[in-house]
């Protein structure tokens, strides 16, 4: 999964990069999720997913165009777009101990290093969680 430096970004966060659209659907995840657990703040979060990969690819690109993300296949513009939306979410909420594999999966997703790194660490202490979501992926 790539991650990005802040230089490639221009070393603001996610959110300051974000246009307007975007922030506001940041905003408002924050305030859904504000009070939910780790496995129902995923779910909302996969909501969302699932309206960015209904928007249209040229929409989507030129959203990452604009923040200075290094395109990859446009199959993948709405998964890119939502990494984005996730990482300036993650920003937003505040970075939290790691408590539990669905918050470890999207901080994994997030393009901030220190995320990923969270999530990683977290995963390694407990191998049998990334198993069984790795057997719940294979099985989609």
């Amino acid at each position: 999964m790539q991650e990005l430096d802040t230089a490639i970004v221009g070393g603001a966060t996610f959110y300051e990069r974000l246009g307007l659209v975007f922030r506001q659907y940041v905003d408002e995840l924050v305030q859904q999720v504000a009070t939910l657990l780790w496995p129902e703040r995923r779910a909302a979060l996969v909501a969302f997913y699932r309206g960015i990969a209904a928007a249209e690819p040229a929409e989507l690109k030129a959203s990452i165009e604009e923040l200075g993300i290094p395109l990859e296949e446009s199959d993948t513009y709405s998964e890119q777009m939502f990494r984005v939306v996730l990482t300036a979410w993650i920003e937003r909420i505040g970075l939290e101990d790691m408590t539990n594999p669905d918050q470890a999966v999207l901080y994994a997703l997030s393009y901030d290093e220190e995320h990923v790194a969270k999530a990683e660490a977290w995963f390694a202490d407990r191998p049998e969680h990334l198993a069984a979501i790795s057997a719940g992926a294979a099985g989609e």
